[in-house]
């Protein structure tokens, strides 16, 4: 029997289990590692990126997700995600993450300017309040 990981992933909108994984290849904080079926217990935060897939059969998917938390135990993969998006096609995977971080950085740019107008009025009000006293 070829040994696998089963892969348990955790997110926001729901989970997934993915059987057959034959190596997770992703990046973290100290460069891009592989685990292997057999790999001691590990724990690792996952970088913003892409991670790959192998599988017993021979195919290849691909995770593309914003980080998160990878833990390793025997022959069990658990990864915790707020986001993540899985397919075969390498480009569409990069697609999604960068939709997303244009997102991400569209509703960053609106909260700011509501947080500026509310800080403008805020300062307003005090300074009418000063003159009414």
């Amino acid at each position: 029997m070829t040994q696998a990981y089963t892969l348990r992933i955790y997110a926001a909108y729901g989970d997934e289990t993915v059987h057959n994984v034959s190596a997770f290849i992703a990046d973290d904080d100290s460069g891009r590692f592989c685990l292997l079926p057999g790999h001691a217990d590990f724990m690792t935060v996952l970088s913003v990126g892409m991670a790959t897939l192998r599988f017993v059969n021979g195919d290849t998917d691909y995770l593309a997700t914003p980080g998160g938390l990878l833990h390793c135990r025997q022959r069990s993969l658990t990864l915790h995600t707020h986001q993540y998006w899985r397919g075969r096609e390498h480009t569409k995977m990069v697609e999604q993450l960068r939709f997303h971080f244009s997102q991400t950085e569209d509703s960053l740019y609106h909260s700011k300017s509501n947080l500026e107008r509310i800080e403008q009025s805020m300062m307003r009000h005090m300074f009418d309040m000063e003159r009414w006293q």
